[in-house]
């Protein structure tokens, strides 16, 4: 079986129990700054192929102290962490990383299914009220503001 190491896990209202499946798990909501170096800092001593980053903690931190080396790719989810690749690391990245924010699709469908109901729901749950019985104004840009209106009536 191939290891993983991940630094951080969803936190849901039961925790899969991921160490019981043979992963190695580092870090956890409540560490500080300072634990959270250290931890990547473990993960980055397995020499990882391939790296999937959430603000560039880990991408940043393999090219600026153990170099490249055995990492064939990463991912990036976050744009803070892509801005940090593009505009600080640029010319130190040697291998393809995939800025997932970039993705037409992933804008097509976060924003058409993801973020619309979300926000209707986070608004349902919030003030108690059902959308049908209500009248809003939508104010928005790009495409999350016009795809409300669908999602309220």
């Amino acid at each position: 079986m191939c290891p993983f190491f991940v630094i951080q896990i969803f936190y849901f209202k039961q925790k899969p129990n991921l160490q019981e499946e043979g992963i190695t798990v580092y870090g956890q909501r409540s560490d500080g700054r300072e634990e959270h170096e250290r931890n990547i800092h473990s993960v980055l001593q397995h020499k990882p192929q391939l790296l999937m980053d959430n603000g560039a903690d880990l991408t940043r931190t393999l090219i600026q102290n153990y170099g490249v080396g055995d990492l064939i790719g990463s991912t990036e989810e976050t744009i803070t962490g892509a801005n940090l690749l593009r505009e600080d690391l640029k010319s130190q990245i040697s291998v393809p990383i995939i800025v997932i924010n970039d993705s037409a699709l992933k804008q097509i469908i976060e924003t058409e299914h993801g973020v619309g109901q979300t926000i209707v729901e986070g608004f349902m749950r919030t003030t108690n009220l059902i959308v049908p019985t209500r009248r809003f104004v939508i104010i928005g840009y790009g495409t999350c503001g016009p795809l409300q209106d669908g999602r309220m009536q």
